[in-house]
């Protein structure tokens, strides 16, 4: 997941770079075949009038139709992302419950007696070690932690990975309260993924040598499942055990993880490059029109006037051309479907 992000990142700086430089070589080129061709046709000094009242009336019109298709665009947007936001919610709230019971899991003594040196290691020396500073083969503390604890991989591996799913609350308290809310940004999402498919390897392989949860405490028992009940409204109490764990862990990422990794990550996009780009193009008419209106007003030489007025004729033809190159991309991609569930 994450290296579609640094992708999809370095994708957009590309494109954006390509269309600024577009955007100067177009003003460049627009605006010197444009005093080539006032020259040519030899545009006469009293002509200036004429010329600036129509680029006025047309930059006019045309701010009109673009600030209308961008709030058209902005409500859009809006109501998409608050449809997106709901489903969020939801997969927001099944996830608290899985954090739960990471914390139920972890936090529990009993569950741990099969190897007391879990606990032991990884709740006071190694208290602060990551799921990955513990990948970072870059230590040098490896081979000596190994030897010391005599845990072994895996184990460290699904208890560090229940830990951060823990992601660091500052109180254990907020896992009893039904109201605890949480939004998860998309790299927590890659890193809550990740860590579920520790936990399950765990879980598969050592199924037969670790304590069956349905055997914990009562008040440990009795959290985990109203939990487990949150995720799946239809889970049977009566098949509590340690499948239904491997079952939870194998199944989440796949079910609710994916999908609301894809649509925070949908709502925290900024808007497209081509929004962007009409917006621009809006900001630059706007300017045009008030620099004619300033040029009709303010007396000076009619020499100067012509020029100014081949300069902003200069500028709203290649402003024009981006326009409607915008207007074409902007409509390719409001008609386009994505694939929705890409692997």
């Amino acid at each position: 997941m994450n290296k579609e992000i640094l992708k999809e990142i370095r994708e957009g700086k590309y494109n954006q770079s390509v269309r600024l430089f577009f955007w100067y070589v177009c003003l460049i080129i627009g605006g010197y075949f444009t005093f080539r061709l006032q020259r040519i046709f030899l545009v006469e000094q009293s002509e200036y009038k004429e010329i600036l009242t129509t680029t006025i009336s047309i930059t006019s019109i045309t701010t009109a139709i673009i600030i209308s298709f961008l709030f058209s665009k902005l409500s859009s947007e809006r109501t998409e992302r608050i449809v997106r936001k709901q489903k969020i919610d939801f997969y927001s709230k099944k996830l608290t419950s899985l954090r739960k019971i990471a914390h139920f899991l972890r936090s529990s003594s009993s569950f741990w007696t099969w190897n007391n040196n879990i606990k032991k290691f990884l709740d006071n020396k190694y208290k602060d070690l990551t799921l990955s500073d513990y990948d970072n083969k870059e230590y040098n503390w490896h081979e000596a932690y190994n030897k010391e604890t005599k845990i072994g991989e895996l184990p460290t591996q699904a208890y560090l990975g229940l830990k951060e799913l823990e992601n660091g609350v500052s109180t254990s308290y907020k896992f009893y309260d039904s109201f605890f809310r949480h939004n998860y940004t998309v790299n927590e999402l890659a890193k809550i993924h990740d860590a579920c498919e520790r936990i399950w390897s765990f879980f598969d392989t050592y199924k037969r040598s670790i304590r069956d949860v349905s055997s914990l405490h009562q008040t440990e028992t009795k959290h985990i499942k109203e939990n487990l009940n949150i995720i799946n409204p239809n889970f049977n109490n009566s098949e509590f055990n340690n499948e239904a764990i491997i079952n939870l862990f194998d199944i989440f990422p796949q079910n609710y993880i994916q999908e609301h990794f894809q649509l925070t990550q949908l709502n925290n996009r900024i808007l497209g490059a081509n929004f962007v780009r009409l917006l621009l193009d809006l900001v630059v008419f706007i300017l045009i029109s008030l620099c004619g209106i300033l040029i009709l007003s303010i007396k000076m030489n009619v020499f100067c006037k012509l020029c100014l007025t081949n300069i902003l004729t200069s500028i709203f033809v290649v402003v024009s051309v981006d326009l409607i190159v915008s207007v074409i991309l902007t409509i390719k991609n409001e008609i386009k479907v994505n694939e929705f569930y890409n692997e």
